[in-house]
């Protein structure tokens, strides 16, 4: 549990350092011309990354509430098993809220820093 929270504390390290970087300097620089990627700005690299990173938790969580239902349906009257799987399928949904919650996040970060853009 004190990976977990520290693997989540360290992932909201930059937004607690983006109050100081000044509107005009956010995403106006772009990388490319020394990296042969591609022109986008800092921002826009930024937003892809993340969403990519939420799109693949939602979907690890999809997966593992299936996973859940899978044991819960193969318990066969087990009350250690159906309990254990009744356990996955919430864990699986607080990962789907934390998901859409991250999303959430990201949009109103993405929309005060760009304004509104």
């Amino acid at each position: 549990m004190k990976k977990i929270s520290q693997l989540f504390l360290s992932a909201w390290i930059p937004l607690a350092n983006a109050g100081n970087v000044s509107q005009e300097g956010w995403g106006t620089e772009t990388i490319g011309s020394e990296t042969n990627m591609s022109g986008a700005s800092v921002k826009q690299v930024l937003l892809t990354l993340s969403n990519w990173a939420i799109t693949l938790v939602g979907i690890l969580c999809v997966i593992v509430f299936i996973y859940a239902g899978f044991t819960y349906l193969t318990a066969q009257g087990e009350n250690d098993k159906i309990q254990q799987a009744k356990k996955i399928m919430v864990y699986a949904l607080v990962g789907v809220i934390v998901a859409a919650l991250g999303l959430v996040i990201v949009k109103t970060v993405s929309g005060v820093i760009g304004g509104g853009r």
